[in-house]
Parts: structure tokens; sequence; C-alpha cells
């Protein structure tokens, strides 16, 4: 009875322990998630007064304008007479067969893949951007970017990672600045 007893206390200990260890690794994946952030949003969305067109035509000059092409632009209307629409880019270059591609990598992302051996050689993003006129004539935004890396020595192929939100917020602002500018002229 007491050996069972024992063991009963022990296999307790462990899982909670064990729990405990499982709830501070979430926290640190939190805290190190939220310190790779550094204050940007999760998400960069807004609703802006402006008619669609303007807001559209923004957009695919803000994405030219950083360098990057447009993939695909497909506008539609809905059958409430609204406009809506995708915006996509290229993927847009940020390294290639450099010796600083990691670090390069590791400014953006908020986790690059371990590869053990790997080596990186190129990094890219890629923007898309969904816009929504909505039945009051206000037109929302919503940004979703995708950075990838290829590793050439073990995989030989293209990986997929969470950004760490710098380089959608940089080109955000841009689109910002630009409606806010369109705002004041047509306000003055």
């Amino acid at each position: 009875m007491k050996i069972a007893l024992k063991t009963a206390l022990v296999l307790l200990c462990f899982c909670l322990a064990l729990q405990s260890a499982d709830a501070q690794g979430h926290s640190r994946k939190d805290k190190l998630k939220d310190d790779k952030l550094n204050g940007r949003k999760e998400t960069y969305e807004g609703t802006y007064q402006l008619p669609f067109p303007d807001v559209w035509n923004i957009i695919k000059e803000s994405i030219n304008e950083i360098g990057c092409q447009i993939e695909s632009a497909k506008p539609i209307t809905t059958d409430e007479g609204t406009y809506k629409g995708k915006i996509q880019s290229t993927f847009c270059i940020l390294v290639r067969s450099d010796d600083t591609t990691d670090v390069v990598l590791e400014r953006y992302a908020m986790e690059v893949p371990y590869i053990r051996a790997g080596v990186w050689t190129s990094g890219r993003m890629q923007y898309t951007f969904y816009v929504v006129e909505k039945d009051n004539g206000d037109v929302n935004v919503r940004l979703k970017g995708e950075l990838s890396g290829y590793e050439d020595h073990v995989t030989s192929k293209f990986h997929y990672f969470e950004s760490n939100r710098i380089l959608e917020e940089k080109l955000y602002n841009i689109i910002e600045g630009k409606i806010a500018a369109m705002m004041e002229e047509s306000d003055g």
C-alpha cells in the first residue's frame, strides 16, 4: 500500500511539473513573439473614406514604389453593387546568393526554421491585400505578408515562415500616407 501511495505521489508530482513546464514554454513563446513584434501590429488593416478605385490604385502604386511587381489585381462587383478584390505582389526579393542571407531572414522573420547544416541562399516577401468596399462607401483594406527563404544545401526548397511585420508596417505606412494626402487634398 505504501509503495502504491509513493508511486501515485511521484506520478502526480511528475504530471504537475510537466504541466508547469508546458505553461512556461507557452509564456516564453508568447514573450519571444511580443519581443520580435516590438510593438508592431499583428494585422495591418484600416477603413478609409475614399472611393474604392482611389484606394485600389494607391495600393498598386505603393507596391511598385517599394520595387515589387503586381502579380494579380482582380476587383469584382458584388451583388450589392459594391467592389471587392485582392491585390497580390510577386515575390519581392530581399536578398539573393549572399553571405548575409541568414542575417536578413533573421531581421524580418519571427523565427527562421533551423535546418542543421542548412545554407540559406535567398529571401523573399509576398504581399496580399484584401480590399472591400462597404455599403456606406468606406473601403476596408487588410494586408497579409508571407516571408520565405530558399535553403540550398539540405532541403533544396523554399520554406515559408511568419514575418515579424517590419516589411508590412513599412508598406502600410506608405499607403496610409498616400491616403491621408489624398483625403487632405479632397477636403481642401
